[in-house]
């Protein structure tokens, strides 16, 4: 987990290198309390490597997600994700998908 001054105002984005396919964390923190919503979540196979690095980092509750559009690169590990019972805390009632919805 990691550690964080008393009072922290900010914006913290974390990127994952999945190659071909994308996934971002936007945390904004407020003191010390972190609200972060997920952005894509990469391919199907890149699943594991991104539940990895949230476990690593502690982050395991999100305010939303959010598809930027929906292409196996960025859909299918989303998805994933959002099943996971132990990471999808999220406060919104469903996935955000903006942009064009061919396959």
């Amino acid at each position: 987990m990691t550690l964080v001054p008393a009072i922290y105002d900010g914006i913290e984005i974390d990127m994952l290198s999945l190659g071909d396919a994308d996934c971002l964390i936007v945390t904004r923190w407020f003191g010390s309390t972190p609200r972060r919503v997920l952005i894509d979540g990469g391919c199907g196979g890149d699943y594991e490597i991104v539940l990895d690095f949230l476990f690593s980092r502690g982050f395991t509750a999100f305010e939303a997600a959010i598809c930027s559009h929906i292409h196996n690169d960025h859909a299918s590990g989303l998805i994933k994700l959002a099943n996971n019972r132990r990471i999808a805390t999220f406060s919104c009632s469903r996935l955000a998908c903006c942009g064009d919805r061919s396959p």
